[in-house]
């Protein structure tokens, strides 16, 4: 048993050392993004869904048309969203929906209870983070989604060199 053990350390301890771990974060402030989808002016994605691609200066001061430039990937590592509407006392799902010649599903969802005014929203991240390689799109789906909802979310993320 021991032997088994030792061999199993060992070659883990190899695997270590000769497989490169490149760490998968962002490598200074400026490749930091926080990108808006909203309902109220955004692009829809399909049905009641909505783009996100209205990125957020570093100021604040206002917002400016995001798309991934070349040679890059967008690392989603949290979302953020909220919405007001008719639908009350309900659970509301906000689906994370990638789309890059077709779609495969979510690729993450938040769940809120809405309250007896119709407002609910949920922050979650991804500690792994989310990957979309150019020219792909993030779209934000609500279940029970309708003309008097006003939604409004948020991706942050990074922009990381495509490899």
């Amino acid at each position: 048993m021991s032997k088994r053990l030792l061999l199993i350390t060992a070659a883990a301890t190899w695997l270590t050392a000769v497989l490169p771990v490149e760490a998968f974060e962002p490598t200074k402030p400026s490749v930091t993004v926080d990108i808006q989808a909203s309902s109220e002016v955004g692009r829809p994605c399909f049905g009641f869904g909505f783009v996100f691609d209205r990125e957020v200066v570093k100021s604040g001061a206002t917002v400016v048309p995001f798309s991934i430039p070349d040679g890059k990937v967008l690392v989603v590592t949290g979302l953020d969203w909220g919405v007001q509407g008719n639908v009350t006392n309900k659970a509301r799902t906000a689906y994370l929906l990638r789309f890059n010649d077709g779609v495969n599903g979510p690729s993450a969802q938040s769940t809120a209870l809405a309250d007896a005014f119709g407002t609910a929203g949920g922050s979650v991240t991804f500690p792994a983070g989310i990957v979309l390689e150019r020219p792909g799109i993030f779209c934000i789906l609500l279940t029970d989604s309708n003309n008097f909802d006003h939604l409004t979310a948020v991706v942050h993320g990074f922009l990381a060199n495509d490899k």
